[in-house]
C-alpha cells in the first residue's frame, strides 16, 4: 500500500514532466544516464571528468536552450502574434518562417553545445590533472604522474588543441543561429514561398522510429518554435546523437573511443525501447479498467476525463507510475549500468592484452641490447679457431696484417711483445697463438 502523499506526489511530479518535455529529458538524462556512470567509475579522475562531462550537457542544453529561446522568440516576436481566422496568406506564411527559423536555430545550438562539451571536459581534466590520455586517467587513482619537459609539451600541445576545437565548434553553432534568423525574418517581412513553405510544413512522412504516419511540422519542429517543444525523436537526433558524436570525436585514446561507441549503441538501441516496452506490457491492465480507452497517449490528464469514478481513478494512476517506473529503471539499466560495467571489463581485457604482447617486444630490445658491438665481436684466425680482440689490437693484427694503426686503434706494445700468454681483459679468453705471434709485423 503506497502512502496517500507518496502517491500524490509521484502523480503531481510525473505529471509535470508529461507536460514539460524538456525537464522530462533533463530529468530522465541525469537518473538513468549520468549518476548511474558516476556511481561505476575506476578512479577520482574518472569520477569527476564523467560528472563535467555529463552535467555540463545537462546545464547547457537547459540553460543554453532557454537563452537561445529568449533570443529568437524576441527576434520573430511580431510574427507571431495570435492570427485571426481572416489572416492572411503573408501572415501565415510569416508565422512558418519564424518557427522554422526558430527550430533550425535551436537545434544548431544544441548540437553545437553537445558537441563541444567533451572538448572542454578535456581541457578541465587536462588542466586539473595533467593527464593527456584516457588510459592515465582511468587508472591514476588520482595520483601525479612525473612532471618532464616532454609530458609538459603534451599537455600544452592537448589544452590548445581542445580550446580550438571546442571555440570552433561554439561558432559553427552560433552561425547556425545567427544566420537562419536573419534569412527567417527577412523571408517573413516578404511573405517569400508561401506555398513551398505550406507544402514543406504539411508534407506526410512515415518513418520507421515512428507509429504511422505524421506530418513534417509535428516531427521535425518545435511547436511555435518553442524549446520548451523539444522532444521525441528531434529530441534523439539534436541533443543525444551531437553528444555521442562529440565524445567520440573528442576521444582521447583508442580505448576512450571503443567505450564511446559501446555507449552509443545502447543509447541508439534503448533510446525509445524500454518505454516502449512499459506501454506495451501495462496496455492490456489499463484496457481491464477503462474499455473505453483508445489507441491514445496515457497521460495523468487523459485519466481524469476517462475515469467514472474516483476509485477506477486511482487504480488507473498507480498503473501510469508504475508503467513510468519500469521504463525509468530498464533506462538506468540498459544505459547507464550495463554500458559502463561491460566497458569497464573490455578495457581492463584490452589493457592486460596490450601488456602480455609488450612482454616480448620488451625482451627482444633487451637481448638487442646487450648484444656485442661489431668491433667486440671474435674474429676467426688462420687456424680456425676464434680470436677476441684485446687491449688497443683487433683478431686481425695478430695474424700478421697491419690493421691495427691503420683503423686508428692505439697500439698497446706491452701487449703485444709480451712473452706470456695473450689473453683479452675484457673476456678474460687466453689467446690460442704462440707467444708474441705477429708482433713486429703488427707495428713495423
Amino acid at each position: 500500500m503506497i502512502p496517500a502523499f507518496i502517491l500524490n506526489g509521484l502523480i503531481s511530479g510525473l505529471g509535470f514532466l508529461e507536460s514539460k518535455p524538456v525537464a522530462d529529458t533533463a530529468i530522465r538524462d541525469t537518473l538513468g544516464n549520468a549518476v548511474p556512470k558516476m556511481a561505476i567509475t575506476r578512479s577520482k579522475d574518472e569520477l569527476i571528468d564523467v560528472g563535467t562531462s555529463n552535467f555540463g550537457n545537462i546545464f547547457s542544453f537547459v540553460g543554453g536552450g532557454l537563452a537561445v529561446n529568449w533570443l529568437l522568440r524576441k527576434t520573430f516576436e511580431k510574427f507571431q502574434k495570435e492570427l485571426p481566422k481572416t489572416a492572411t496568406m503573408g501572415e501565415v506564411t510569416a508565422q512558418r518562417w519564424a518557427v522554422l527559423s526558430r527550430s533550425i536555430g535551436i537545434y544548431s545550438a544544441m548540437t553545437s553545445f553537445m558537441w563541444a562539451m567533451p572538448f572542454i571536459r578535456n581541457y578541465l581534466t587536462t588542466k586539473r590533472t595533467g593527464v593527456v590520455n584516457y588510459a592515465d586517467m582511468i587508472k591514476s587513482g588520482g595520483a601525479k604522474l612525473p612532471d618532464t619537459p616532454e609530458r609538459r609539451v603534451a599537455v600544452a600541445a592537448s589544452l590548445k588543441e581542445s580550446k580550438n576545437k571546442a571555440l570552433t565548434i561554439l561558432g559553427v553553432g552560433a552561425a547556425g543561429i545567427v544566420l537562419p534568423a536573419l534569412l527567417g525574418r527577412y523571408a517573413a517581412q516578404k511573405g517569400l514561398a508561401g506555398e513551398a513553405l505550406k507544402d514543406l510544413f504539411k508534407k506526410e512522412l512515415k518513418l520507421p522510429l515512428l507509429k504511422g504516419k505524421g506530418r513534417f511540422e509535428e516531427i521535425f519542429l518545435l511547436g511555435k518554435g518553442e524549446f520548451s517543444k523539444l522532444g521525441g525523436l528531434p529530441s534523439m537526433m539534436f541533443w543525444g546523437i551531437p553528444a555521442y558524436i562529440g565524445w567520440y570525436h573528442a576521444s582521447r585514446d583508442p580505448y576512450e573511443k571503443k567505450e564511446v561507441f559501446v555507449r552509443c549503441a545502447a543509447f541508439i538501441a534503448c533510446f525509445s525501447l524500454p518505454p516502449a516496452l512499459a506501454v506495451k506490457a501495462f496496455e492490456g491492465k489499463f484496457k481491464n479498467i477503462l474499455p473505453n480507452l483508445n489507441n491514445q497517449k496515457i497521460t495523468f490528464e487523459l485519466l481524469k476525463t476517462l475515469s467514472p469514478n474516483e476509485s477506477t481513478l486511482k487504480s488507473a494512476q498507480k498503473l501510469l507510475i508504475g508503467q513510468n517506473l519500469v521504463g525509468m529503471g530498464s533506462s538506468i539499466a540498459l544505459l547507464g549500468i550495463m554500458p559502463q560495467v561491460l566497458n569497464i571489463m573490455l578495457t581492463k581485457r584490452r589493457m592486460a592484452n596490450k601488456q602480455q604482447m609488450a612482454k616480448p617486444n620488451a625482451a627482444m630490445k633487451l637481448t638487442e641490447s646487450i648484444s656485442l658491438p661489431t668491433s667486440m665481436s671474435p674474429s676467426v684466425s688462420p687456424y680456425g679457431m676464434p680470436v677476441f680482440p684485446g687491449n688497443g689490437m683487433d683478431a686481425t693484427s695478430l695474424t700478421g696484417k697491419s690493421n691495427g694503426i691503420a683503423s686508428g686503434l692505439a697500439p698497446n706494445p706491452a701487449w703485444a711483445h709480451s712473452r706470456s700468454a695473450a689473453f683479452s681483459p675484457m673476456y678474460a679468453i687466453p689467446s690460442i697463438y704462440p707467444t708474441g705471434l705477429g708482433s713486429r709485423t703488427a707495428f713495423r
